[in-house]
């Protein structure tokens, strides 16, 4: 450690290009393997998963601008986060639910 200070050691864990590099991967991946899930639960909801990625994706890339923009400290980027991420997993589930539903009955 030379002359270095603690505050000039400390490194993070995961830098968040590997972060962004895995999500974009997992992404890719659900999209890709979303039609497997055709023969169980039929093409609507194969669909529809395959646009999870994306939408994965997109989520993550917003909350990246959000952090940026006001500071990962800041309680109005946690309530817009919060808000945002609420309101797009309940509207996500609430569509799935209902295509799930529809194709388990027929």
């Amino acid at each position: 450690m030379g002359g270095e200070t603690a505050v000039n050691a400390y490194r993070e864990l995961v830098s968040p290009r590997v972060i962004a590099i895995v999500v974009a991967i997992l992404a890719l991946a659900v999209t890709v393997l979303a039609p497997l899930a055709a023969r169980r639960h039929g093409r609507r909801a194969a669909i529809l998963l395959s646009m999870l990625g994306p939408l994965c994706w997109g989520l993550w890339v917003l909350y990246n601008r959000i952090i940026g923009r006001w500071g990962l400290d800041s309680v109005p980027a946690l309530l817009l986060n919060l808000a945002i991420f609420a309101g797009v997993g309940l509207a996500a589930g609430m569509i799935l639910g209902r295509v799930w539903s529809r194709s388990a009955a027929g």
